[in-house]
């Protein structure tokens, strides 16, 4: 009888063990693939044309900064991977807004940067946001 008590009890302590080290093997990892502040894997370009002034939000969704001003202007945004590159912008007349993403190519041996359009909206008042791919452009 006293035998078979011991083994519940072990069975018990060893599923305990087993279930503290599968948490702290899930948090660990989700702290490699998640790094406090990593660091910016491209640059988004936000520009606002027409010809109106404007309020807005532009930035990343975790760095946002508020904006003011008139049309046209164009904005750089560093992001990073699987980060959300996002504008909100409100105007009293129609404004048009383009997210490009500059990327990298060598011609004939020479880099060169350009610039590929990813998301675009019109209008008073809209938002737009892009997220930015895992891996590359």
């Amino acid at each position: 009888m006293r035998r078979r008590r011991l083994t519940t009890e072990v069975m018990i302590f060893g599923a305990m063990v087993v279930m503290v080290v599968v948490v702290v093997g899930v948090v660990a990892l989700d702290i490699y693939r998640h790094p406090p502040d990593p660091k910016p894997v491209g640059t988004a370009i936000i520009k606002v044309s027409g010809d109106a002034r404007f309020t807005g939000i532009v930035g990343t969704v975790r760095d946002q900064h508020g904006i003011k001003g008139t049309t046209p202007v164009a904005l750089r945004v560093p992001y990073r991977k699987a980060d959300y590159v996002m504008a909100e912008i409100n105007s009293p007349e129609t404004v048009e807004a383009k997210i490009y993403v500059e990327y990298q190519v060598t011609d004939n041996g020479k880099p060169e940067t350009r610039q590929r359009l990813v998301e675009e909206g019109r209008g008073m008042g809209f938002a737009l946001m892009w997220k930015a791919p895992v891996r590359g452009n």
